[in-house]
């Protein structure tokens, strides 16, 4: 087993990176969070509450990372402790607060009202919401796989962003042909050809 790397930490959004939005990561991507851990500290980042972070990455999520920052890191623990909470509440006091729900309210702000949430130390903007109001799946946005751009020396990091990508989104059975392209007049091929972009 190779040693860590001093002063390097790895740190990864939940949702739309290492899972699917809102979904359970797979059994190959939390091997390859456990391998990656022996080699570079990892840390995990994610909107959502504790709870549900653990629903996402397992029972054990704050021993399983070097560092897990759930609510869009204002709680933050360190090898399986508490290390500290921030509330945007006592951050920005009541009237900031106030001013900041009245933007969204009235579209002065980027964020819809109704994508606002508040969870026990923040607001949450929803980011699968759109303007109009109506939610959707991230799936439909427009992402960004990786910053590595491939020129022939950087295969090794290029690949493995790729590959975390392909597998948080649970699509690596579609590459990998365990998942069968059904015949076109099958009826599932619509819903084969959807999840396969």
């Amino acid at each position: 087993m190779a040693l860590r790397k001093p002063g390097v930490i790895a740190l990864f959004d939940v949702d739309g990176t290492l899972t699917a939005p809102r979904k359970v990561a797979t059994p190959h991507m939390l091997e390859f969070m456990r391998e990656l851990r022996k080699v570079v500290t990892v840390g995990v980042v994610g909107g959502s509450d504790l709870s549900k972070i653990t629903e996402q990455l397992g029972k054990t999520v704050i021993d399983d990372y070097d560092y897990v920052f759930s609510e869009n890191g204002l709680v933050a623990h360190r090898e399986g402790k508490l290390i500290g909470t921030q509330s945007l509440k006592s951050f920005l006091g009541d009237e900031k607060l106030k001013v900041s729900s009245l933007m969204a309210e009235t579209g002065m702000a980027n964020e819809p009202a109704s994508s606002i949430s508040e969870t026990s130390s923040l607001s949450n903007p929803n980011p699968i919401q759109s303007s109009s109001g109506k939610t959707g799946t991230s799936e439909n946005l427009s992402l960004l796989i990786t910053n590595h751009k491939l020129n022939g020396q950087n295969y090794l990091q290029w690949s493995q962003s790729v590959q975390m990508f392909i597998c948080g989104r649970g699509k690596e059975d579609y590459l990998t042909g365990e998942v069968p392209v059904p015949e076109k007049t099958d009826p599932t091929y619509k819903k084969w050809k959807v999840e396969n972009h």
